[in-house]
């Protein structure tokens, strides 16, 4: 192929060799001009050597001068930053137009340099050098500081709507000036007097439960936080109102209804005075039956305790047998297990090792 092309263009081989060698090319290589893989082997040698390093020096030199040009912008100095920045658009242009002339120069002898560009491309990668990586450190370098100079010239920011609304109500503009500033939100004054509507401060409801454990407040003052809080339900406000009144005194009924029912289960009152004071102060009936329940059984405990300790009292004083005592503390209800425990442990006390069968275990 490369003969063909050599004869088509008029040069023969040593015509081809005669101008390798006055390029400088050593004679090793020219002695392998037949293999086209070989014979750009002093081009790329030439590339690493020339192009290369100096696209690396390039580059080295921009990542420093950049910080000085970022600085330079941010501090306003924009006739420094130009200066700084200047020789590098002039370096990256006379890079491309560098790389087109040496193409040029080598079709003028009919080569196909194809593949040779694609080695000068992977040598030293001029798409990434002055595209990607460049164009990200000029983004952050120029673009980015430049965005914050101008803002601070021009400061075409306006405060965001909730902040416009926010000094509003703090007092610090007027209401014509938070219109107008909502207006470059795209709101109109019909809109944005709606919008101060649903946004205007009231408690919550966190607030106004927690703050009612303490002082009520003023009956206008509930009245506007049920009118603005839209999580209250307008046809439910008799019933919050109850709740925040029984509120107050919940933590008393809670105690109130705990001495009672110790009052219940250890057997001082009767059901009836008990249900009588829990239907006062425990307004839920669920509530209400989970207490009794719970107060019945306990109540139980208590009394079934009485009658298996004048049982075992009667044991200790001799009235009655060891067997006396299991059977009448089987039939107050004691699991087997426990009922014959009891036994043991009392005859234990009385110095007598006693088990239910009459054999001591082995």
């Amino acid at each position: 192929m490369c003969a063909a092309r050599i004869s088509y263009l008029g040069l023969t081989k040593e015509d081809l060799k005669t101008i390798l060698r006055a390029s400088g090319v050593p004679e090793e290589h020219i002695k392998e001009v037949e293999e086209p893989q070989v014979t750009w082997k002093p081009l790329e040698d030439l590339i690493n050597r020339t192009i290369k390093p100096f696209v690396e020096g390039i580059f080295k030199r921009f990542v420093g001068d950049m910080r000085k040009i970022s600085q330079n912008i941010i501090e306003g100095k924009l006739v420094d930053a130009a200066k700084v920045a200047l020789p590098y658009a002039i370096s990256a242009i006379a890079a491309t137009v560098a790389i087109e002339l040496l193409q040029t120069k080598f079709a003028g002898f009919g080569l196909d340099l194809r593949k040779t560009v694609d080695k000068i491309d992977r040598l030293i990668s001029p798409e990434l050098i002055f595209s990607a990586l460049i164009g990200v450190m000029i983004g952050r370098g120029v673009e980015l500081p430049g965005v914050y100079l101008f803002n601070s010239l021009f400061t075409p920011e306006i405060p965001s709507e909730q902040d416009i609304f926010q000094m509003y109500c703090e007092g610090l503009i007027t209401k014509d000036e938070a219109y107008r500033l909502m207006r470059f939100h795209g709101k109109s004054d019909k809109f944005t007097d709606k919008l101060f509507t649903i946004w205007d401060f009231t408690p919550s409801w966190f607030a106004i439960e927690r703050f009612y454990r303490y002082y009520p407040p003023p009956e206008d003052i509930l009245e506007e936080f049920f009118r603005k809080n839209r999580i209250i339900n307008p046809k439910h406000k008799k019933y919050y109102k109850e709740y925040l009144n029984w509120l107050l005194i919940r933590d008393e009924f809670d105690r109130i209804g705990g001495a009672i029912r110790d009052l219940y289960v250890n057997g001082y009152i009767s059901e009836e005075d008990f249900m009588e004071v829990l239907n006062y102060v425990i307004k839920t009936k669920v509530e209400r039956e989970a207490i009794k329940q719970y107060a019945d059984i306990v109540r139980e405990k208590n009394l079934l305790k009485y009658y298996v300790n004048k049982n075992i009292y009667l044991y200790r004083h001799g009235v009655i047998t060891e067997l006396e005592l299991l059977d009448r503390l089987k039939d107050l209800g004691l699991d087997s297990d426990f009922a014959e425990a009891i036994v043991e442990y009392e005859a234990a006390r009385k110095g007598k090792e006693w088990y239910p069968s009459g054999e001591t275990p082995s």
